[in-house]
């Protein structure tokens, strides 16, 4: 599979404007060398944390081949810049997968991954790296990250027992981009004879939330907790609505890769990947909650009614603290792959679905990673896969076949804002096409 990662740059306008007329794209950017034969990027991290802001800076990190094995990279441009930075190698060892990334202060990043079977993290900026320091103790692996006035917080599941629970680690950074990190801490404090799976954080002024797969029940189900002091998480709660009416054996809907997002004052949104919907596959749903996370309200459909007739992939989300809140998934409605955007504002119901035109029509567009920043201007990377290939499933470590990628950026702007793309090769759920990501107009309908 052939894939090409873009930047894209938008601006919000407001709620009531959402039309492609109204949008205006520049460019796109390379992130990402140009495509090289059997190499393939990929943007695949717990809770799709691909792309992160510090200050004036935008960074994204991906994972590639082109060296000979897996190994975690990392790029960055100033938001007005119009280049990214030659790729970074991040990562030490002989493989490495599933990088995350968050700002910290002053254009510093701080990037969390899985190398040789540990978590580990390192901070990053335009002219230096810091060491890297590991996290875990035991197996490791679905590292993703989250910070909030220059604090930062990274949560994993690491083998506890016979089974992967959920844990946890505050982290900081000195100047010189040295890492102090608190101790371990289970999101539970006995052990969980199941596995837990993909963890996302959302750190804000209230508390840090935190949602993860969990599979005590035998059957994925969505749990969510939260810390207020970064010590102790209260009591997991379900995330999910889960439904089991076909006979005795029917355990549930089946859910998958929860994403989470902090906004407004201590607001938090949650979407995932939901089979509710039976025959037609998996659906986006998505959850608004409260007080850091302490308590969620009914889940929502978010895509609208043209969308339920066929399945719904790789939900991503992200949020400010105006109360902008976007979702982005991917679909194919339109007969190919395409990115679809659904805007939030004030608890209400969700806008209607768009797709920008850079990230629809000829072609396979997949696999978003979203973020925005305080003026309402998203930043979202993506993948475009340009030869026919496989996804070996959500999140499992690829095998890497022939195939070809390269990463490039589009910015886009309108009268109102602006915002910006990015596209990294990932792992698609399609097998052919092109990937881009965007952002869109928040609406309230």
């Amino acid at each position: 599979m052939r894939y090409q990662i873009l930047l894209l740059m938008l601006i919000l306008l407001p709620l009531q404007l959402l039309a492609a007329s109204h949008w205006r794209f520049s460019e796109k950017i390379a992130v990402t060398a140009k495509s090289q034969p059997g190499v393939f990027n990929h943007l695949d991290s717990a809770g799709r944390r691909s792309i992160a802001l510090s200050g004036d800076q935008v960074a994204v990190t991906w994972e590639d081949n082109h060296s000979g094995q897996p190994q975690i990279y990392f790029a960055i441009k100033s938001d007005e810049g119009g280049s990214f930075s030659s790729p970074i190698q991040i990562s030490t060892t002989r493989e490495a997968y599933e990088p995350a990334i968050a700002g910290v202060s002053n254009g510093n990043f701080i990037l969390v991954w899985e190398q040789n079977g540990a978590v580990v993290a390192r901070t990053a900026n335009a002219t230096k790296l810091g060491p890297v320091v590991k996290l875990s103790n035991s197996a490791a692996g679905h590292a993703t990250i989250s910070s909030f006035n220059g604090k930062a917080y990274a949560a994993w599941r690491e083998k506890r027992g016979r089974y992967p629970n959920i844990h946890f680690k505050q982290i900081s950074a000195d100047k010189t981009g040295k890492l102090t990190v608190s101790g371990t801490l289970p999101i539970e404090p006995t052990t969980v004879n199941a596995a837990q799976l993909y963890p996302t954080i959302a750190a804000g002024a209230a508390a840090v939330a935190i949602a993860w797969e969990d599979r005590r029940e035998g059957h994925t189900r969505l749990l969510f907790s939260h810390t207020t002091d970064g010590e102790t998480f209260s009591e997991p709660g379900n995330l999910n609505e889960f439904r089991s009416n076909r006979n005795e054996y029917d355990k549930g809907n089946g859910v998958t890769r929860v994403a989470l997002a902090a906004f407004g004052e201590d607001e938090v949104v949650a979407a995932w990947m939901d089979k509710r919907r039976s025959k037609t596959g998996y659906g986006i749903y998505a959850a608004l909650g409260y007080n850091g996370g302490e308590e969620y309200e009914l889940n929502e459909k978010v895509q609208g009614d043209e969308g339920d007739k066929l399945p719904h992939y790789n939900p991503a989300v992200t949020g400010n603290r105006a109360g902008a809140v976007i979702a982005a998934w991917d679909d194919y409605r339109s007969g190919t792959s395409d990115i679809w955007l659904s805007a939030n504002s004030d608890g209400m119901a969700w806008s209607e679905d768009f797709s920008p035109p850079v990230a629809s029509g000829p072609g396979e567009q997949s696999n978003p990673s979203i973020t925005m920043d305080e003026s309402g201007k998203l930043h979202l990377p993506g993948s475009r896969p340009l030869r026919w290939g496989c996804q070996t499933g959500f999140g499992m470590h690829r095998q890497y076949r022939q195939s070809r990628n390269n990463v490039t950026i589009q910015h886009r702007k309108v009268d109102h804002g602006s915002a910006s793309f990015f596209f990294v090769p990932l792992p698609l759920v399609v097998v052919r096409g092109f990937l881009t990501i965007f952002a869109h107009p928040l609406e309230k309908v």
